[in-house]
């Protein structure tokens, strides 16, 4: 409402974007002012390479000589080496980033390593999850290991999550919750049952807060406001896209199979969009649960954004001989590439 609209318009700076992409040389400090979009993961759940394809030579199904490819070299330099959907989002509008992680996927271990270290990032100041699925939340046992603890004491990390979905990653991490405790007894024998001295155990466990978001709801973390927007994930399932920047506008649509009426309305009041982040998980093969390329093309069209970043790709697609196809999009007025892992694009948010 309008005390996150106060609150968030306190931290806005006003200026232009630039868009960049990682490659060997050493990346750019951030300009204050400027955020920073790093993709920590841009493949599907399964990620790429698969292994079958390496563990036996004579496999040849449709993508098993993409996963190949994906195995050449160093991983942070083949763009075909894709883990699940993952982003950091470096809001800097004052100066000190406030590092807001989009999803911590079953990936986000091999991520971090990999990729904060690249980019200065010293923590995590919040988390916000898509939907509760292995792809999204599995690395959240990780956050531990980005946090400071003195005295056995960290701030604890803000994790914003749909109300569809909260319990379910409560239920697999219930020793996140202040509460650990189990919710059956844990007994050995007759007697002989937890906890045993009845004095709760205090385990290394990352501090969080879980924050319940509604639909379209917006909240504020750091002087960034976001929008969260439901998507179908398939037709029995609703997940959580994102809209956020008050100047330079982002949709983050990670896991996507259909956009509901009112949440294509609300992202066409949004107005120019500078950046469409969008889901495909094959190039034109339909899926249940996820767009297609041609999907997500189809959705570009209709927003027409400045630009456009393909995330969730399967092994069907090579990142280069693919976006050589989408460069002829170009003919009418659209941008739209695949996504790779450790690409940044800098925005003024």
């Amino acid at each position: 409402g309008s005390a996150v609209a106060a609150s968030c318009a306190a931290h806005h700076r006003v200026g232009n974007a630039r868009s960049q992409s990682v490659d060997d040389s050493p990346v750019p400090p951030l300009v204050p002012g400027v955020s920073r979009l790093i993709f920590l993961g841009t493949g599907n759940s399964t990620g790429t390479p698969r292994p079958l394809p390496l563990m036996d030579p004579g496999v040849r199904s449709l993508g098993s000589q993409v996963s190949r490819r994906a195995a050449e070299g160093l991983p942070e330099q083949n763009k075909n080496y894709r883990c699940s959907p993952s982003l950091l989002v470096q809001y800097n509008a004052s100066g000190t980033p406030h590092n807001i992680q989009f999803d911590c996927s079953k990936h986000y271990r091999e991520s971090l390593l990999r990729w904060y270290p690249k980019f200065g990032v010293r923590g995590v100041n919040a988390v916000v999850l898509s939907h509760d699925h292995a792809d999204a939340i599995l690395g959240l046992d990780d956050l531990r290991a980005v946090q400071r603890f003195e005295k056995d004491f960290a701030e604890p990390v803000p994790i914003f999550v749909g109300v569809r979905h909260v319990d379910r990653v409560q239920a697999v991490f219930p020793y996140l919750l202040r509460n650990p405790f189990p919710s059956q007894r844990h007994v050995l024998g007759p007697g002989i049952f937890a906890p045993r001295d009845g004095i709760k155990v205090h385990r290394f466990v990352a501090a969080v807060d879980f924050v319940r978001v509604e639909d379209f709801q917006r909240f504020c973390t750091g002087g960034l406001e976001v929008q969260a927007v439901p998507l179908w994930h398939g037709s029995d399932y609703l997940c959580q896209g994102f809209l956020f920047g008050a100047e330079e506008k982002v949709i983050y649509f990670s896991d996507v199979s259909e956009v509901p009426e009112a949440t294509m309305e609300a992202v066409q009041a949004a107005g120019q969009i500078s950046l469409l982040v969008v889901d495909a998980l094959f190039e034109k093969t339909s899926h249940v649960s996820h767009f297609s390329l041609d999907d997500a093309v189809n959705l570009a069209r209709k927003l027409r954004p400045k630009r456009v970043l393909v995330v969730g790709m399967s092994d069907h697609m090579d990142h280069e001989e693919t976006n050589l196809k989408l460069r002829k999009l170009q003919e009418e007025g659209l941008d739209v590439q695949l996504a790779f892992d450790g690409q940044f694009v800098d925005l003024r948010l």
